[in-house]
């Protein structure tokens, strides 16, 4: 299995590799994007957006102030992505363009298809959390090419997974090979394509995942040969509930857990999950289960033929997909004399009627109804919910929440516990509110009323290691005062809020989303 650690010794080895490019097979050039820039619109074809460090002149000499995709250079470059970016049309990765980082709470979206090279490998970093490459249409890994999708690489293993591949389709052709290392995952919500033609089903195309796979529906082409790679700790949906499992003529899907890998074991205990319908249209479709647990909605047609292997199973009328792909779950409290406030967003949701929130103080063993939030029910876009609890936060005490998703048919699934702590008394003047923010609305607040009349208040937001203010601006004080003008100018990501009054400063980490 394609082990990520390879790849984060390269990507921890980068700034190395930048400067002593003779010495060592790096990058010898760099586009360093940055969204805060001034002049910076998004747009990727904007000069006042981009940095370029050459350290081979002799085979790089741009003639552009900005990325000039051309798979055929021999100029190995790298791209590095701070903030949102928006590339128009259609992209094709490989000779000189290899790598792309996204860094910290940025997003780069490509509107148009995404294809990789054949024959060449591509690396897309994401360098903190909440980062994403979004391909409007299909991404499409050609004969005998690779591409690595990497995680940020300090993710705790009690962490959520945030930083996503999500594509609308994927399309893999010939020996192509797509992995996914443990702390990223990718999103196809359309059809995943296999396109192998060949009597032999060892020329197969290969998806090797360690952190998260879903893709609504696969289609397997007569003659084509598709085979995933899971680790134990992999989730990987084959399909979806309303999608589909098909597979045509003498087509091969083969599920491998880890017997195979050095210290791997013949256990069954690497899962897939296949929540739509299956179908086939031959009689000598085969899909194996080697060292794997396929956990199936429906059950096989029987002109499917089914292997078990290496303690491989079919679960066949068991369906373990949840309606519900939950991102994350927040509870934060502006001061003690505020109400908690609950912020949730799901994935994707599937016949998902309402969410009920529940609350225990001091401890997980007597959790009572709060409150009730209507979902959205069907929906393959983020959603985001937010509950603030009608109870007064109690000074010096613990609350837990947990939410409980109700399904259209009654079942329904936990969360996981979260819980907030009151703090003794406020640890700053002044407080930023909601944070994170959505970049409409911002208000700050002066709990210990500890300023006076006549000072006046000057609040900038700029991003961190960019000094260049966005915006300045001066405040007669009121106790609480409204900065929706200022974060609507601000760029998405990691922000500072400075506060100053008095020969004083307050510096606030706002997360703008």
């Amino acid at each position: 299995m394609y082990k990520a650690t390879h790849l984060y010794t390269r990507l921890l080895l980068l700034p190395l590799l930048l400067l002593f490019t003779s010495q060592w097979n790096g990058y010898a050039q760099t586009y360093t994007y940055t969204r805060t820039n001034v002049g910076c619109d998004g747009q990727w074809g904007t000069a006042a957006c981009w940095e370029i460090t050459v350290l081979d002149a002799t085979n790089c000499n741009p003639t552009y102030d900005y990325p000039v995709i051309n798979p055929s250079s021999s100029c190995e470059s790298s791209i590095i992505i701070n903030g949102d970016l928006t590339y128009s049309g259609n992209m094709t990765l490989g000779g000189g363009f290899t790598s792309i980082t996204v860094n910290e709470a940025s997003t780069f979206t490509i509107t148009g298809d995404l294809s990789i090279s054949g024959g060449e490998t591509v690396d897309v970093y994401f360098d903190g959390r909440d980062s994403k490459l979004e391909v409007g249409q299909q991404l499409t890994i050609n004969p005998s090419a690779t591409i690595n999708v990497l995680g940020p690489s300090d993710l705790s293993d009690e962490e959520e997974i945030s930083s996503f591949v999500e594509v609308h389709n994927l399309f893999v052709r010939g020996k192509s090979k797509l992995s996914v290392d443990e702390n990223a995952g990718i999103i196809i919500n359309g059809t995943t394509e296999a396109h192998t033609p060949s009597n032999d089903a060892e020329d197969k195309a290969l998806i090797d995942v360690d952190g998260i796979f879903n893709t609504k529906s696969i289609y397997i082409r007569g003659n084509s040969h598709l085979a995933f790679e899971v680790t134990e700790d992999a989730q990987v949906r084959a399909s979806e509930p309303g999608g589909t499992l098909e597979m045509n003529g003498n087509s091969t899907l083969t599920f491998i857990g880890d017997y195979y890998e050095a210290g791997g074991d013949a256990d069954g205990e690497s899962y897939v999950d296949v929540g739509g319908n299956i179908d086939t249209n031959g009689s000598n479709a085969k899909i194996t289960a080697d060292d794997a647990t396929i956990f199936t909605c429906s059950v096989f047609p029987t002109n499917i033929q089914k292997v078990e292997t290496n303690e491989g199973e079919f679960m066949e009328g068991n369906c373990r997909i949840l309606p519900v792909i939950w991102l994350d779950f927040n509870v934060s409290i502006l001061n003690h004399l505020e109400k908690p406030k609950l912020s949730w967003s799901t994935a994707k949701e599937w016949e998902n009627s309402h969410f009920e929130i529940e609350r225990s103080l001091n401890g997980i063993d007597d959790f009572l109804f709060v409150g009730q939030v209507n979902a959205k029910g069907w929906s393959n876009e983020i959603s985001s919910y937010t509950f603030k609890d009608p109870i007064y936060y109690p000074p010096s005490s613990r609350l837990y929440y947990r939410i409980k998703q109700i399904n259209l048919d009654g079942s329904s699934t936990y969360s996981q516990v979260i819980s907030i702590q009151s703090p003794s008394s406020p640890t700053k003047t002044w407080m930023a509110f909601p944070n994170p923010t959505d970049g409409n609305h911002l208000s700050i607040s002066n709990p210990t009323k500890s300023v006076n009349l006549s000072d006046p208040i000057t609040i900038k937001i700029y991003t961190p290691g960019h000094f260049a203010n966005f915006h300045s601006v001066e405040y007669e004080y009121s106790p609480t005062l409204n900065l929706d003008n200022l974060v609507q100018s601000a760029p998405k990501g990691l922000l500072i809020l400075e506060i100053t009054w008095n020969n004083q400063t307050d510096r606030i980490k706002i997360l703008n989303r």
